[in-house]
């Protein structure tokens, strides 16, 4: 059977990802944004899956740092929603070694048993990882992870200290439509789901509402165009991003209504969950 339809996936890690001491996340804002977010897929009822680092269940007093509380209130018991491994530390994985790797592994498996979860998918940190840990993830029964688009102008520097020069490249690049279908394949057994898009948020601004403008243009040419091909569309970002962006929510709501919209014209469209895609024979 034909999968098309669009994939969310959320990289839950606040303060385990997010170092901006200059303007620190609240733990009031925190939840406002989250709720609000959740909310807002409800309302589309859209399959998402949370990848959440492993810190965040530490203690049991919720912060910037640790969300215990509200994501078994909130992510666990909700069937729309998929919980993914985003790793325990949140580090990356070609700068430590496959011992490191097994550990963290076994750290989130004794979260899982905790919380009463099974985490099926992988999204690792800034989506680097090596062959060695796709199969430590095989030995500890996952089934998929998240991968990147193979195209030369989406590669991020495997190291921390990235190129600032690349990196403008690379927001050049995310203003023109591509073809950015979601490409599905099975890697050391298996399933990459490759990423479309990292879905930015744009300053409340002249400047910011020009990029937004050119920005959802071509997510909407690319979707649309990958539907029609019977394919898949991938969106990803992190909690902060859209806490942070004052016009963020306005920005997501439109694209899901969009999405719907594309719906109601194709009954065959979905949202799926990363651990809901196959392989095509």
């Amino acid at each position: 059977m034909i999968q098309k339809g669009l994939i969310i996936s959320i990289d839950f890690e606040l303060d385990w990802g997010y170092n901006n001491h200059t303007n620190p996340l609240t733990q009031s804002e925190i939840h406002e944004s989250l709720n609000k977010l959740i909310k807002l897929f409800d309302k589309h009822h859209v399959k998402t899956t949370w990848a959440l680092v492993g810190k965040l269940f530490e203690n049991e007093i919720d912060n910037s740092k640790n969300q215990p509380q509200w994501i078994k209130k909130n992510l666990i018991s909700n069937p729309l929603i998929e919980i993914a491994s985003h790793t325990y530390r949140h580090q990356f994985l070609v700068e430590i070694s496959l011992d490191d790797f097994n550990e963290d592994i076994f750290k989130m498996k004794t979260i899982a048993a905790q919380n009463n979860l099974v985490f099926k998918s992988m999204v690792f940190p800034r989506n680097q990882f090596l062959i060695g840990n796709i199969k430590i993830l095989k030995q500890n029964q996952y089934s998929h992870f998240r991968s990147v688009l193979e195209k030369w102008y989406l590669k991020t520097n495997k190291f921390t200290n990235e190129s600032r020069i690349k990196r403008y490249c690379i927001n050049f690049f995310e203003l023109i439509p591509f073809n950015r279908d979601v490409l599905v394949k099975k890697i050391a057994g298996l399933i990459s789901v490759s990423d479309s898009r990292f879905f930015r948020f744009f300053p409340d601004t002249l400047t910011g509402f020009i990029l937004s403008f050119f920005y959802y243009k071509a997510l909407k040419f690319e979707m649309k165009n990958a539907f029609s091909r019977d394919k898949l569309y991938h969106i990803w970002f992190h909690p902060h991003n859209i806490i942070k962006a004052p016009n963020g929510f306005k920005q997501l709501d439109l694209f899901l209504t969009y999405f719907n919209k594309i719906k109601t014209q194709d009954k065959n469209l979905s949202s799926y969950k990363i651990s809901e895609i196959t392989v095509e024979p």
